[in-house]
């Protein structure tokens, strides 16, 4: 068992995403999944793009605007959107609040 901070974390940005951070909760070295906390402005977003695993946005405050191959869905805080492996998708906080989010993601098998 580890109790872990994620405001001890350094926040990061990754590629394709803008005026959002991340805090890192679990990564590659301690599970086998990542999870972090999401910070994400007004205006803020993330560009189209893909990942090797399973990804689940689970929103703890605010709403977040989750565009994939099916359309644009409204995620707001309490509810949570399921991103396949592989599945392109962006994210955009249209709102006038700071959104929250809890992002996990788990590795394709045999990855």
């Amino acid at each position: 068992m580890k109790v872990i901070n994620p405001q001890e974390a350094s926040p990061y940005t990754p590629e394709l995403h803008f005026n959002m951070h991340l805090r890192e909760v679990v990564g590659k070295t301690l599970g086998s999944f990542t999870a972090a906390i999401g910070y994400m402005e007004p205006g803020g977003g993330a560009e189209a793009h893909k990942h090797d695993g399973e990804h689940l946005i689970f929103v703890l405050e605010g709403k977040l605007s989750v565009t994939g191959s099916d359309g644009t869905v409204q995620v707001p805080a309490g509810q949570a959107v399921y991103i396949g492996v592989g599945e392109l998708h962006a994210t955009k906080n249209e709102e006038s609040e700071r959104a929250v989010y809890l992002i996990i993601t788990v590795p394709s098998r045999g990855k």
